[in-house]
């Protein structure tokens, strides 16, 4: 952050390996991009590790699914506009594995735990 100039982590929430969850920025603030498109409404999360060599942990799969509903959720964030930074930008992120594990199941995955918690309700 020093280096570069950064006030704070570009991201809002960051998932580690091992399933846990970090607060980044706070969401009041909008998140942080190197892309020419807008982050404005949008909640950035980020997992750590490079998903171009590596599969993403069953853990943190799941932490994704339950954050992701659950801030849906709470900002009333339509299903559709959940989508990663490769379906905005020209880029690697967010890795050819967690990219394919997202289009192949992960939406779905994500949609059903949106059901399942509202139907706590």
């Amino acid at each position: 952050m020093q280096d570069r100039g950064w006030g704070d982590i570009a991201y809002h929430y960051l998932i580690a390996s091992d399933g846990t969850i970090y607060q980044g920025r706070s969401a009041d603030f909008v998140g942080g991009s190197s892309t020419d498109y807008g982050t404005d409404n949008n909640l950035l999360i980020a997992m750590i590790g490079n998903f171009e060599v590596e599969n993403p942990s069953y853990q943190a799969l799941e932490s994704l699914k339950n954050l992701v509903a659950n801030r849906a959720l709470h900002y009333r964030i339509n299903p559709a506009n959940i989508s990663t930074h490769r379906h905005h930008a020209s880029t690697l992120c967010p890795g050819v594995r967690l990219q394919h594990w997202f289009d192949r199941v992960g939406e779905n995955e994500i949609l059903h735990k949106l059901q399942e918690k509202t139907s706590l309700f």
